[in-house]
């Protein structure tokens, strides 16, 4: 004898854990320091890899936190698996995800290359395969597009790192 168990579903949403628990999220973004790790994050994008940006980051925010500390001034704990999380999950980086689907495009390329495009027969004879080569020059366009346009949003100027004034006092 089997016995059914009706499971119970509920709704949910596609995309789980709210920007709640991320402080910088929390943050202002009109504060100085979170301002300057942006521009930071924003202007190193394309540049260096993106675990490298994330380091840069938290050294320069650790750097401030301890002169906020020393001046006495609240600041709260941000680890650089945060900021890693706040920048990939939490903030778009325009130039990231046209990256990212240059690169996916090109595997798409070379799969295709490696797979479907070409057969040779048990003489020898290579077969050219019409379709999987429409579905290349098409892939082909279109990460040739997604170039044009990185390239584009590389032009676009991002005012370059600069420091952060100090505190006026009157």
């Amino acid at each position: 004898m089997y016995i059914m168990y009706k499971y119970m579903e509920e709704n949910c949403p596609v995309i789980d854990g709210v920007h709640s628990d991320c402080p910088l999220c929390q943050l202002n973004s009109t504060d100085p320091i979170i301002q300057k790790m942006n521009n930071m994050e924003e202007s190193l994008s394309g540049k260096i890899c993106a675990s490298e940006i994330y380091k840069l980051i938290h050294d320069f925010y650790v750097l401030q936190k301890q002169e906020l500390e020393r001046q006495q001034m609240p600041c709260p704990e941000i680890s650089l698996n945060q900021i890693a999380r706040h920048y990939e999950k939490h903030k778009v980086n325009l130039k990231n995800i046209v990256a990212n689907e240059i690169f996916l495009a090109n595997e798409m390329q070379c799969h295709f290359e490696a797979s479907q495009i070409a057969t040779r027969d048990a003489s020898g004879q290579k077969t050219l395969h019409s379709k999987s080569v429409d579905q290349w020059i098409r892939l082909s366009k279109h990460k040739l597009d997604l170039v044009k346009y990185y390239q584009s949003l590389s032009k676009h100027k991002v005012s370059e790192p600069t420091g952060i004034k100090p505190f006026e006092f009157n």
